[in-house]
């Protein structure tokens, strides 16, 4: 009996490990084990995504929130909504599976890379949101057919150029192509026997000056032509390949040329023929026939294209094929799991390699004092400007004083991190002061060899006026952008930014005296 009852025991023993064994190796089991770790795994690529970003993302939203840019949000808002009007009104099945392609992961890595050496060489914002949309573009391609992805390239590129980046634009992108414009026109005009002269965005014609500034730059019209060569090829669903980008930069040169032709035209007729008010007429009437013109250049590229995209019967019937329901077999959902884990560890290293750009400290115990003719005090900055000199290391002191009959208040800012300094309209606009318009002069007299220039701002219907300029012991600039490439190329130089508000205006003769008296004294602190 005993022995019965072991032989009973032992099978009953060996009847569990079998079941025991059976569920553990069961495919639906192992299925369940993998999908949750592939859940998990893209959970923490998610937020990975967002800890590697979120200073930029934080960015983003601040300037989003700024009043001038409504017209932005509306634009992003029309774009979502073609979007999914675009997806519902062709019953596009969007299936969602991860897989990792070569082309996406080419995108997603360099992206990354890129976005790095952006934050630690450069820390430039709106670059690094545009490396964070190209690294989402390529992750998105992980997840959608290769035809979607590629469609999806033309709302990417649209809702990049409809963020609110053209103020920043001209900043690092509008002053090279400010400089280019310039010695452009004067090589030209010097083919005609003009003698013309250029120092960075200034041409010099007969001791006389036309500043090439923002509204001459022909950013904001290359601006808003790639918008609408972009959404016409959405639109004329017109297929990305040689031909189109070779038409792109056709367009692009159309551009630039029409503003050149444009800047030629001004000079000529301002410091040539000596019609200033004529070319105040022609500024406008010519920068929108140009831009009108390239529009209508750029549209008959794209008619010269081919037609709509097509799809192969091949591809057509795996676009129209039922979406896979296969993932809960074990072995794509297991290198879904390692796919997911290559992208994670290089989201993770790129966490790991992140190091924004260091903020240089000021330089120690150097202050900019007032003339000793001025009669003025220190005074405590407005929060919103102590807030941004403080998180920038920037050694800025501000004055209030009074000069000749006239008050005002002075800021000065010493150093030779570009970042410490910004341009002094950014100021005003924060503080809700209208600046009505503004003009560049250069002031020539007996202080300096060559002419100093200035922005000047009329500000509040002509209740205030203010005026701003860099200077370093070899250079002087109103361009806040030629401030920025010289700290670029010359970090070591100190830089001094003075920045003045007035009540009331000044006279032309009393603007020239007070900026050469502080532009000298400034050059002797050095």
């Amino acid at each position: 009996m005993m022995m019965q009852a072991s032989l009973t025991e032992q099978c009953i023993s060996t009847s569990c490990q079998q079941v025991e064994q059976q569920l553990v190796e069961t495919p639906l089991v192992a299925a369940v084990r993998w999908n949750a770790a592939f859940i998990l795994s893209q959970l923490l690529v998610a937020i990975s995504l967002i800890y590697l970003f979120k200073p930029t993302l934080l960015w983003v939203w601040g300037q989003i929130q700024t009043a001038e840019n409504s017209f932005h949000i509306i634009g992003v808002g029309l774009l979502v909504g073609l979007v999914i009007h675009s997806v519902v009104a062709k019953k596009r099945q969007l299936t969602l599976s991860f897989q990792i392609k070569k082309l996406p992961l080419v995108v997603f890595t360099v992206g990354c890379l890129i976005f790095l050496l952006n934050e630690r060489l450069t820390g430039i914002h709106i670059f690094s949101a545009t490396l964070m949309l190209i690294t989402l573009y390529g992750f998105l391609g992980f997840y959608v057919k290769a035809t979607s992805w590629a469609k999806a390239f033309l709302p990417f590129a649209l809702l990049i150029l409809l963020l609110p980046f053209e103020g920043y634009l001209d900043i690092y992108l509008g002053f090279p192509l400010r400089l280019f414009s310039a010695e452009m026109a004067k090589h030209f005009l010097s083919s005609f026997g003009v003698s013309a002269l250029t120092s960075e965005s200034v041409i010099l014609v007969e001791n006389k000056a036309a500043i090439v500034d923002l509204s001459c730059s022909g950013l904001k019209g290359l601006w808003a032509g790639l918008i609408f060569y972009i959404f016409l090829t959405w639109i004329e669903s017109n297929k990305l390949s040689l031909s189109w980008l070779i038409g792109l930069v056709l367009f692009i040169c159309c551009l630039v040329g029409f503003n050149i032709f444009r800047i030629i035209s001004l000079v000529a007729l301002d410091l040539v023929l000596n019609l200033p008010q004529l070319a105040n007429y022609a500024h406008t009437m010519l920068g929108v026939l140009g831009f009108v013109f390239s529009c209508l250049f750029g549209w008959l590229l794209m008619r010269l294209q081919s037609g709509n995209i097509q799809i192969s019967p091949k591809q057509e019937s795996m676009n129209t094929n039922p979406p896979n329901l296969s993932l809960i077999s074990k072995g794509l959902i297991k290198n879904d799991c390692y796919s997911l884990a290559l992208i994670l560890i290089i989201i993770t290293g790129s966490i790991f390699l992140y190091e924004p750009l260091p903020k240089q400290q000021s330089m120690a115990n150097k202050k900019i004092e007032l003339p000793v003719d001025f009669n003025g005090k220190e005074v405590a900055f407005l929060p919103i400007e102590e807030n941004f000199f403080k998180s920038n290391s920037a050694n800025a002191v501000k004055y209030q004083f009074e000069w000749s009959g006239y008050q005002g208040s002075l800021i000065f800012v010493y150093s030779h991190y570009w970042k410490s300094q910004h341009d002094p309209r950014n100021c005003y606009f924060s503080q809700n002061i209208t600046v009505d318009y503004e003009k560049t002069l250069s002031l020539s007299a007996e202080y300096d060899s060559k002419p100093v220039e200035i922005k000047y701002l009329h500000l509040n219907g002509g209740q205030n006026s203010g005026f701003y300029w860099f200077q370093s012991p070899t250079k002087k600039t109103a361009d806040y952008s030629s401030r920025v490439f010289s700290g670029w190329l010359t970090p070591s130089e100190p830089w001094v930014m003075v920045s003045v508000a007035w009540e009331g205006e000044l006279s032309a003769l009393a603007t020239e005296k007070f900026v050469g008296q502080v532009y000298s004294h400034i050059k002797s602190q050095f």
